[in-house]
């Protein structure tokens, strides 16, 4: 229907009534191929593992916004004292990472969670969460993909784990 309306758009006269008289048949039009796609829709089922790591990121991904939408207006209304006043936050924003870190008085890495008694670190549960969900969600399906004996997909997990936590941990640098 889309590409006759913009057709009609276009055409004008005797062509835009031959358009409308034949329009172009789509295969999902034909009953053969409508009777085959229920019966494929019908059939598919999500596999365990897949319905678990789809339910564990709906809830973490839900949880870490409401941390956000919790924790930001705890920092703007200042009800915690944040380490870097929000009246001052504009000074730092032409400063690259090093020189942000160095004026702030703030670390790198993990260090901000030792600030999280401050206003404007506390957002970074919320940001960490967030981060975690695919962690979390492997974490999840590893028990199943365990017992199942599924060999692949186990190793696979691991791995994605271990890259992911190794990745976080901050061991890897680059261009520092």
């Amino acid at each position: 229907m889309r590409f006759l309306r913009l057709q009609s758009a276009v055409i004008s006269g005797p062509d835009l009534e031959k358009t409308r008289e034949s329009p172009v048949p789509l295969a999902r039009d034909k009953p053969e191929v409508a009777a085959m796609t229920e019966e494929i829709e019908g059939s598919v089922q999500a596999a365990a593992e897949q319905s678990r790591y789809a339910a564990v990121m709906e809830k973490a991904a839900h949880f870490g916004l409401l941390l956000l939408l919790i924790t930001f207006p705890v920092y703007v209304f200042g009800l915690l004292e944040p380490h870097t006043p929000l009246n001052q936050v504009s000074r730092y924003w032409a400063l690259d990472a090093a020189e942000y870190c160095a004026q702030a008085q703030v670390g790198t890495g993990w260090s901000w969670v030792s600030m999280l008694g401050k206003g404007d670190f506390l957002n970074y549960l919320g940001i960490t969460l967030l981060a975690s969900v695919t962690a979390i969600c492997y974490l999840a399906i590893l028990p199943q993909l365990f017992r199942r004996k599924d060999l692949i997909y186990t190793v696979l997990a691991v791995l994605q784990l271990a890259i992911l936590i190794l990745a976080a941990s901050g061991l890897l640098t680059v261009g520092h």
